[in-house]
């Protein structure tokens, strides 16, 4: 079965790592490589420790000197960046899991606004797509509104921020009446 998502490893290996392992099948030094490239020294060691990125440029001159297509490398560069931003991702799903209630969670997934789900992870997910927001610590400034509060009423910023956006689902299906399954676009 052929999907879309990326091959992901446990751990990012940068496509240095390939360079490598290429050179010392090729009995080749990084300084060697570097003077073929036509590269400083530098530059290429930042690129086989990951801490600089492979561009094509970079690509197509080590398919000249290492005959590996340009594609290959390119490849090895997309994966590593894709993986190290997943990893980030992953840390950043974890701390935001506690920002929102797990009272609130419940009462949205009653109004079918988010799916019912037990996994922390994929209850962020849900509410990161609900509020279209790229971090929960965000939802407070995007649905800020002046409005009175009741002391009377215990009512947390993310609670008015639900019902504001809520209120914005539903207003979008008025306007867009052939909307049936009330997605928002």
């Amino acid at each position: 079965m052929m999907t879309d998502t990326p091959l992901r490893t446990d751990l990012p290996v940068p496509p240095g790592e390939y360079i490598r392992e290429t050179l010392h099948h090729l009995g080749m030094t990084q300084q060697e490589l570097a003077n073929r490239m036509g590269r400083p020294y530098q530059a290429i060691s930042e690129i086989i420790h990951g801490k600089k990125a492979l561009t094509e440029k970079t690509a197509h001159q080590l398919e000249a000197v290492l005959d590996k297509p340009a594609s290959v490398w390119l490849n090895l560069e997309h994966s590593y960046r894709y993986n190290l931003g997943e990893e980030e991702r992953t840390q950043q799903l974890k701390e935001q899991r506690g920002i929102i209630s797990s009272k609130l969670y419940s009462e949205l997934v009653k109004l079918g606004a988010v799916e019912v789900t037990r996994d922390p992870d994929s209850r962020v997910k849900e509410l990161l797509r609900f509020f279209r927001v790229a971090h929960l610590s965000l939802v407070e400034k995007q649905y800020a509104c002046a409005f009175r509060k009741s002391d009377a009423r215990d009512d947390d910023p993310y609670s008015r921020a639900a019902r504001i956006r809520i209120a914005e689902i539903e207003s979008k299906k008025t306007k867009h009446p052939s909307n049936i399954n009330g997605q928002v676009s």
